[in-house]
């Protein structure tokens, strides 16, 4: 949805649910829903400056069914091994900007920044329904923060010409306690002969900056 209530400001709004049901599969994603809603306001004070704010809510939920086995797949999983866990995750994103006209028609200036901040929850249930383990136990979250900042400026040459120039600043960071801690050689860990010889080479979204 979006409205115009007075010339120079524009507000608008949308929003999105999904769900989705994995009704012919024993084990594994049994369930996925998502949803999310975000809302801009663009204004323009003046004919040579307009400004910008949004944010947006993301949600998805997950049901999925494993069996705890050792020693080797049985031929069906025993009731009692059998758990699920319930992902969720949640993503915050707000975005701000700047857009000045310079030299009208000739040359402007573009600012923006945006943040994003991102959650993981996992519950856990022992048994179908978990009324035998039972409430649902929590682990702990996995967070990551994502900044951006970006500056553009264009210059029109002539009106089918234009020359751009941009620079981009990205920072990411990530607390993840599936991989924090985790040494890349076990040799240190007190295994077994053969065991020390193994290396994890581990799916990890390492904080960066670029």
């Amino acid at each position: 949805l979006q409205i115009n209530p007075i010339d120079p400001l524009t507000l608008s709004g949308s929003l999105f649910a999904q769900v989705d049901d994995y009704f012919s599969t024993p084990y594994g994603l049994q369930e996925a829903k998502a949803f999310g809603w975000s809302a801009d306001v663009s204004w323009a004070p003046i004919e040579r400056v307009s400004v910008f704010l949004g944010y947006a809510h993301d949600e998805y939920q997950s049901r999925e069914q494993s069996c705890n086995i050792s020693g080797g797949p049985p031929a069906a999983c025993n009731p009692l091994d059998t758990f699920f866990v319930k992902p969720r995750d949640l993503l915050d994103s707000v975005q701000a900007g700047l857009n000045l006209d310079v030299i009208p028609k000739r040359l402007d200036l573009g600012l923006g920044y945006r943040f994003s901040f991102g959650r993981t929850k996992f519950t856990l249930t022992g048994v179908p329904g978990g009324a035998a383990a039972g409430e649902p136990t929590a682990v702990d979250d996995i967070d990551n923060r994502f900044h951006v900042f970006n500056a553009v400026a264009r210059y029109f040459l002539t009106p089918n010409w234009t020359l751009k120039l941009g620079y981009q600043y990205e920072r990411y960071e990530e607390t993840d306690f599936t991989t924090d801690g985790i040494p890349q050689s076990l040799a240190n860990l007190g295994l077994s002969t053969a065991d020390v010889r193994t290396i994890i080479l581990g799916a990890q979204h390492p904080p960066y900056e670029a």
